[in-house]
């Protein structure tokens, strides 16, 4: 029979999603690649509100997310899209649209004739298993499409495994799952992806680009991870059967061993040899020292020597000295200028003093 119902009316308008790309780059290292179990290769899209929650797993972790408020136009929708479509995403923001069911390309335009038995409870009908979808998306002015999963394709119910409580119990972890663990909350800070600088990546707010393990309450539960954002929430399975970290039995012998210097190890006959070495060796570069200092003196002690020698050899002979010439008294106490032979003339204006004259016993008759 023809079924018409008036709440699904709007099931036949596309659906649009506009977010932030780093909301996709931070769930797709969530989902599964290449696994056996094809609905795990995929994220799950569920829209509810103007919201959209958008989740991920592969059976080790999983995570869910949700976008602004306002972000969804048109009818709710409940699909499971390839994770191909999100290999290649930039940082800007991008629209997918959902199209309106459709079946083996026909487009549903009208809600389906269906016997009875295919009614659902509420007088609905049932056009779940062969019905797909077109979903776009469309980023940087490119444009790329993919077909999702069957409407029927389930998807595990991840909403019943997050804990509502945490405590203190061992809970190993993959290295390979904390290494998406760090690329998806780096997506989501940062809004490109893994940093280049691994190890001490700063956020925008100063803190550290490592999320918040909240271990479980009881053995072998799932950890929950704590993004410090209200809109994601995440989980990652511990290894099983590991138990809890135990401390070496030997970390107290070596404890003590840090405690003592390197020598105290040593005999005494090792350390009094080292020592008379080490006194030999001192006294032989004293020896060669003293050596040294006084082969530079003599050379200094000569250089001396040879100066002198040659600033005697430089010096000229002494003139031998000239007999005294002899002043007539008459000549001295009168001033004038004579000649007495030996070319010796007085100034006519030098006066000699009396006193000096008579000191000298010259010219006391006159």
């Amino acid at each position: 029979m023809n079924t018409t119902n008036t709440n699904t009316q709007t099931t036949f308008t596309p659906t649009t999603l506009q977010i932030p790309a780093k909301l996709l780059l931070c769930i797709r290292e969530f989902a599964a690649r290449s696994d056996i179990r094809y609905y795990l290769n995929t994220l799950h899209f569920s829209t509810r509100a103007g919201r959209a929650y958008i989740s991920a797993t592969d059976g080790h972790m999983g995570g869910i997310i949700r976008s602004d408020e306002g972000a969804v136009q048109g009818p709710d929708i409940n699909w499971l899209v390839p994770i191909e479509l999100f290999d290649k995403l930039s940082k800007s923001h991008l629209t997918i649209t959902f199209s309106p069911p459709m079946l083996q390309g026909q487009v549903l335009t009208e809600m389906p004739e269906t016997e009875e038995s295919d009614s659902s409870a509420d007088g609905k009908a049932n056009i779940t298993a062969p019905w797909r979808c077109e979903v776009q998306l469309q980023q940087d002015a490119q444009t790329r499409s993919i077909t999702s999963l069957e409407a029927g394709t389930r998807f595990p119910d991840m909403g019943r495994l997050f804990p509502k409580e945490t405590g203190g119990c061992a809970a190993p972890i993959d290295a390979a799952l904390l290494t998406r663990i760090y690329k998806a909350y780096t997506a989501l800070k940062r809004g490109d992806g893994l940093s280049s600088k691994r190890g001490g990546t700063k956020l925008g707010n100063g803190a550290n680009a490592h999320p918040v393990f909240g271990y479980p309450t009881q053995p072998d539960s799932v950890v929950l991870l704590d993004f410090r954002d209200v809109d994601f929430t995440g989980l990652v399975m511990p290894l099983r059967g590991q138990g809890k970290a135990n401390t070496a039995d030997w970390l107290w012998e070596y404890g003590k061993t840090q405690e003592q210097r390197p020598l105290d190890q040593v005999s005494d006959a090792y350390r009094a040899a080292a020592k008379a070495r080490r006194k030999q060796q001192l006294q032989a570069e004293r020896a060669e020292v003293r050596v040294k200092l006084e082969a530079h003196a003599q050379r200094r002690r000569q250089a001396f020597k040879d100066a002198q020698q040659a600033q005697a050899a430089a010096l000229p002979v002494a003139a031998p000295a000239l007999p005294a010439p002899v002043i007539p008294a008459s000549a001295l106490s009168s001033g004038a200028g004579v000649d007495t032979g030996n070319n010796f003339n007085l100034p006519s204006r030098f006066v000699v003093p009396q006193a000096w004259l008579q000191a000298q016993g010259v010219g006391a008759g006159a």
